[in-house]
């Protein structure tokens, strides 16, 4: 039975866009959580991307029993260049974004349609996302509002690209578009583009399933090509901010965006002076709101430190003494870490006190000399 649906008639609320490249292996699973939405004012816009698999065929059989499904085939001309025919052909209020290999969840376009009503001022709304593989799955938690979304762009991206939905005219009105000369970080280019002039915000609820799979990336995916268009994109924020990084904090930013973290004094150590550098900056340039800025630094920054309580003494002493910190944590848990990390140093140095006694007096009076400095 041919679903008629009668909104149509008149331009959807929505328009969903997908692209797909040689993906049968998922494409009815994605397909069908797109159809079987609770919100069904939408059209379904699908760019056929020269697939050479049985995508098409898939698609062809899709548009015959469900009108709302809106199919174009073209030679292959990559994902950039598919997503923007796919938003130029759109008529709804909303553009809704979709891959070809993931699932949105029953709820995820009346939860977000009614997010976008409620609130006006926002332009792009994504959601959180859980992962999904043949390994442990995990829930993607991204920040929820404008201004701390902003900070995360400093070192990746803070909404999940497949579960956004944008308002067309808004859009359409600052002329935004997908860059064609991002061929891997097409929607990070975008964001960071956009916060300029779009207010962006997430839904703290996981309504899309993001799968993980072998056959994600395509054969000719290239690392070091992905990597040198998000550095472009880390070079346009590091000039809002007025600062030019030397090659080693280059390679620092690149390795905590990649979380390739070292529990050691030098990694600590040499992080620090890199969120430092940023965080008087931006004091200069007000580009990210404070104290905002200051504790997402923080919070990047304690997840190098909490797992390296073993150096004792010297973190302990490293994060008293840490601005970030004083913003990231509440004075209890700042508190309680440095107590830990005197614990360990307390511990390393255990074989070389005379006896309990003096150990007890070295810890008592290490405990005082933290509350007094505090």
């Amino acid at each position: 039975m041919i679903h008629q649906n009668e909104n149509l008639i008149n331009s959807p609320l929505i328009s969903v866009v997908m692209s797909v490249y040689n993906s049968a292996t998922y494409l009815e699973e994605a397909v069908q959580s797109i159809l079987n939405q609770d919100f069904t004012d939408f059209e379904f816009i699908i760019i056929n991307d020269g697939s050479t698999d049985e995508s098409e065929e898939i698609l062809k059989q899709y548009a015959k029993i469900d009108n709302r499904i809106k199919l174009f085939s073209q030679n292959n001309q990559g994902l950039p260049k598919s997503l923007n025919r796919g938003i130029q052909l759109a008529r709804g209020k909303y553009i809704a974004r979709m891959d070809a290999d993931d699932i949105s969840l029953p709820d995820r376009f009346s939860k977000q349609v009614a997010f976008l009503d409620k609130h006006p001022e926002i332009a792009v709304c994504g959601t959180w996302i859980k992962t999904i593989s043949d390994e442990k799955s995990h829930i993607n938690q991204y920040p929820v509002n404008h201004v701390d979304i902003c900070c995360w762009l400093l070192f990746g991206i803070g909404l999940a690209h497949p579960s956004i939905i944008l308002k067309r005219e808004l859009f359409q009105a600052k002329r935004l578009s997908y860059n064609l000369s991002y061929s891997y970080c097409q929607d990070y280019e975008l964001w960071v583009r956009a916060s300029n002039n779009c207010a962006f915000a997430n839904i703290p609820e996981v309504l899309l399933l993001y799968r993980i799979h072998p056959q994600q990336m395509g054969k000719s995916y290239s690392y070091t090509l992905r990597l040198s268009e998000i550095i472009k994109v880390w070079r346009s924020l590091f000039q809002k901010l007025k600062i030019e990084p030397t090659s080693e904090e280059l390679k620092t930013h690149e390795e905590i965006w990649q979380f390739k973290l070292e529990y050691t004094k030098e990694f600590i150590a040499k992080t620090e002076r890199w969120f430092d550098k940023l965080r008087k900056a931006n004091r200069k340039t007000r580009v990210y709101e404070e104290p905002n800025f200051t504790k997402y630094l923080g919070d990047r920054w304690f997840i190098i430190c909490e797992p390296a309580k073993q150096l004792g003494f010297w973190l302990a002493w490293k994060c008293w003494r840490s601005p970030i910190l004083k913003i990231s944590l509440n004075p209890e848990q700042r508190q309680q870490f440095i107590q830990e990390c005197v614990d360990f140093g307390i511990e390393n140095s255990k074989d070389q006190l005379d006896n309990m006694t003096r150990y007890r007096a070295i810890k008592k009076f290490l405990f005082k000399l933290l509350q007094r400095l505090e």
